[in-house]
């Protein structure tokens, strides 16, 4: 019941981001669900291991790198959600900015 709830908490922020960022499209809101799942699937799976690797930069950038790290692993997704668009690389840093914080 935890788990449910937080996908629908992220779907909602993801719905939520859609709206605020002009550059960002979902088409509904079972897409938006669908999103939220496969971020938290690679969250728990690939991200620890980008982590891993890109650390040695991401330490010299002080965890700035972790945006581009967001940003890829979003344009990643939206290319795997067919109703989830993302524009261009700079409103992928903007929805990445929100998944870092």
């Amino acid at each position: 019941l935890a788990l449910l709830l937080k996908l629908i908490l992220l779907t909602l922020i993801i719905l939520f981001t859609a709206w605020l960022i002009p550059g960002v499209h979902i088409n509904n809101y079972t897409t938006g669900f669908l999103v939220a799942i496969l971020i938290s699937l690679i969250n728990i799976s690939i991200k620890p291991m980008l982590n891993f690797i890109t650390s040695p930069i991401n330490i010299l950038t002080l965890g700035f790198f972790a945006l581009v790290i967001n940003a890829v692993l979003l344009m990643f997704i939206a290319h795997l959600v067919s109703g989830f668009e993302i524009d261009g690389v700079d409103y992928d840093a903007d929805v990445a900015s929100f998944d870092t914080i």
